[in-house]
């Protein structure tokens, strides 16, 4: 399997955890616990602005953000429907990059200012890793609830994938 598969696979995880921990956070009672829902929000929105200003840098765009948090915290809905469109994007477009494409360097500009240089590849494995690590924090966050999160490993996944492609070849198309 190659390297451009495994970015593929791992971002399609990203998507589903994505999806699993937003719907995990809908019928919670925010003013119940407001700070780790509130701070689940924004953990979450700060890895949407990240993932989107790395989308940016891979399509050789100009970005909106000053910073990697917005001053305003979004709703879940909106939280919810922004993630989804990006998450979306990641998905389709790694599953159509090249070997060639994911070794090119790309210079971009951190918005501290900084300078940055990384290849394709190295973009997208960041956008998964820290998705994760905030996902995770956001989950953290979330379990003074006392209820059960959603899975969010990519063993668990892949596992789901292989499971639903046995059952349906054709509808799954690959794993």
């Amino acid at each position: 399997m190659s390297f451009a598969r495994h970015l593929h696979t791992l971002l399609r995880q990203k998507q589903q955890a994505n999806r699993d921990l937003l719907n995990f956070m809908r019928p919670l009672d925010a003013a119940a616990h407001p700070q780790e829902h509130h701070y689940a929000i924004r953990i979450l929105n700060h890895a949407l602005v990240v993932d989107q200003i790395f989308q940016a840098h891979l399509q050789g765009k100009a970005h909106p953000f000053t910073a990697t948090n917005t001053t305003d915290t979004p709703t879940l809905t909106d939280l919810t429907q922004a993630i989804a469109k990006t998450d979306a994007w990641y998905a389709d477009y790694s599953a159509s990059i090249s070997t060639d494409a994911l070794a090119q360097i790309l210079d971009f500009v951190f918005t501290d200012g900084q300078t940055g240089h990384m290849p394709r590849g190295e973009m997208l494995l960041h956008v998964a890793t820290h998705n994760a690590y905030h996902r995770g924090g956001a989950g953290r966050a979330l379990s003074i609830y006392n209820q059960t999160l959603p899975k969010d490993g990519l063993a668990a996944f892949v596992a789901t994938q292989v499971r639903n492609f046995a059952q349906n070849p054709a509808v799954t198309g690959h794993l």
